[in-house]
C-alpha cells in the first residue's frame, strides 16, 4: 500500500523532532556544568516616589544549580559616608534564569556615592 503526500509530511516532521530532541539531549550531557549557583546582580535606574526611593534588581543565575532562599543585600552610601542598608530575599532562582524584585531606600540613591548589590547567603537544594 502507497503512502500519500501527507503520511510521509508527517513523518518527515516526526524524524526531524525526534532527531532535534535526541541532538538536545546529547548536547546537554556532553556540556560541562557548575556545582554551584553562580548568582550575578544589576541595579536599575532609581525611581522616587516622595519620601520612598525604589531601584530595581535584578537577580540572574548563570549556574546550573538552583538557588533557594536567596538573600541579597544593596548598601547604598551616601555623602558624609552614611550607610543604609536594604535587603531583598528570593525564595528560589532556577538555573539559567532571571528573578526581578525592588528594593527601597529613604535617602536618594540617584545623590549616592555608591550603590553595591551583593548576595548575603542562599541554599542548595
Amino acid at each position: 500500500m502507497n503512502k500519500n503526500w501527507l503520511e510521509w509530511t508527517v513523518f518527515g516532521v516526526s524524524a526531524a523532532l525526534i532527531l532535534a530532541m535526541a541532538s538536545w539531549l546529547v548536547y546537554d550531557w556532553r556540556t560541562p556544568k557548575t556545582d554551584r549557583p553562580l548568582l550575578r546582580i544589576e541595579l536599575g535606574e532609581p525611581i522616587s516616589d516622595g519620601d520612598v526611593h525604589s531601584v530595581p534588581v535584578t537577580m540572574r543565575n548563570e549556574g546550573d544549580v538552583t538557588a533557594e532562599s536567596v538573600t541579597v543585600l544593596v548598601t547604598l552610601t551616601a555623602r558624609g559616608g552614611k550607610e543604609e542598608q536594604a535587603e531583598l530575599q528570593v525564595p528560589f532562582i532556577p538555573r539559567r534564569s532571571v528573578r526581578n524584585g525592588w528594593v527601597h531606600f529613604h535617602s536618594d540613591p540617584t545623590a549616592a556615592v555608591s550603590l553595591a548589590p551583593r548576595v548575603s547567603g542562599y541554599e542548595v537544594p
